[in-house]
């Protein structure tokens, strides 16, 4: 919880002191897939519905810090011994930007930094439920394309590790979202 309030707090300094044409936010929807050990399940669904909201703060012509709320959505599973298990996975991701321009309007993105991951599981037959909390770097690319003067839209992949632990022992799995989103630059 402390390291979500001194990110947020970060954002808001930065953005404080940033003239407005240098602020932008956004939203985005996509796909997100888990890259979780399903064998012994009788059924594995490892893909859900991802969201994502971000504002960031233009330093430079082509350099930013980003700060995103990403929620992975739900992986689902059924396993015989172990009956209905859930995972789902959020994070808080501060992030530096860095863009490269292909023409005017047009810019491949890339993103890297760190995200704090809260991951949750449960187990119906085991009676179980965890969470877990972990620090992990945060990466990805994208593309903007510009609609009007401070509309674009933006295409992007990006990638982290979620980390359940429980009784001494932890699990790990590859997060990753596939979405679009809407940006606004004030």
């Amino acid at each position: 919880m402390k390291k979500n309030i001194a990110i947020a707090a970060a954002c808001a300094a930065l953005c404080s002191v940033a003239s407005a044409a240098d602020v932008y936010v956004g939203a985005g929807i996509g796909q997100s897939r888990a890259g979780i050990d399903c064998s012994g399940a009788v059924s594995c669904d490892k893909s859900d519905t991802a969201f994502k909201l971000y504002g960031g703060l233009n330093l430079a012509p082509n350099l930013g810090v980003e700060l995103a709320h990403v929620n992975f959505g739900k992986v689902k599973a059924v396993d015989p011994d172990i009956g209905n298990i859930e995972y789902k996975a959020t994070g808080l991701a501060l992030l530096g930007v860095a863009r490269y321009d292909i023409k005017p309007g047009m810019s491949l993105v890339g993103r890297l930094g760190f995200a704090n991951v809260k991951t949750e599981g449960s187990a119906t037959a085991l009676n179980v439920s965890i969470s877990s909390t972990k620090t992990k770097p945060y990466y990805g690319v994208g593309f903007d394309y510009e609609i009007q003067k401070n509309v674009a839209l933006t295409a992007f992949l990006e990638f982290t590790r979620g980390t359940i632990e429980a009784g001494g022992e932890s699990d790990s799995a590859n997060l990753r979202v596939l979405g679009a989103a809407l940006q606004y630059k004030f």
